[in-house]
C-alpha cells in the first residue's frame, strides 16, 4: 500500500510544470539550473520519468515550495513572489545560488561582494 501510495505521488507530479511555468522558466533553462536535458525535465513533469527523493528537495527548495505541494497533497502553493525590486534575471539567479554546493555559493558570494566595492556609488542601487 505504502509502495503504490509512493509511486502515485512521486509518478504524477501534478505541480512540477505548474510551479515551472509559474516562474516563467522554459524546460531548457530548468534543466540547465539541474544539469540534466530538457527531455528529463520534461519526463518528470509528465510522469514518464520518476523523481527520487533528492530531485524532488532540488524541485522544492529551488522554487521554495513543499514537497507536498509539488506531488499534489496541497492545492495552494507557499512560493515566494518574486519582490517587485529584482528582474526576472536577478531572481532567477538568486534562485539558483540556494541549489548550488555551499562553497561555491560563498565563492559567488564573496567575487560579487569584491564587484560591489568597486563599483562606483552613483551605479549602486
Amino acid at each position: 500500500m505504502i509502495l503504490s501510495l509512493c509511486e502515485s505521488y512521486f509518478g504524477g507530479n501534478m505541480n512540477l510544470k505548474k510551479v515551472r511555468k509559474d516562474s516563467h522558466m522554459t524546460l531548457s533553462e530548468l534543466g540547465t539550473v539541474f544539469s540534466v536535458s530538457e527531455s528529463t525535465i520534461h519526463h518528470y513533469e509528465s510522469g514518464r520519468r520518476k523523481l527520487d527523493i533528492n530531485v524532488l528537495i532540488k524541485y522544492a527548495d529551488y522554487f521554495n515550495v513543499s514537497i507536498d505541494y509539488l506531488v499534489g497533497r496541497e492545492n495552494e502553493s507557499t512560493a515566494y513572489e518574486r519582490p517587485n525590486s529584482l528582474t526576472e534575471i536577478e531572481f532567477s539567479n538568486a534562485c539558483k545560488l540556494r541549489i548550488i554546493d555551499k562553497d561555491i555559493r560563498d565563492s559567488v558570494i564573496n567575487i560579487i561582494n569584491e564587484l560591489y566595492k568597486h563599483t562606483p556609488v552613483r551605479e549602486r542601487h
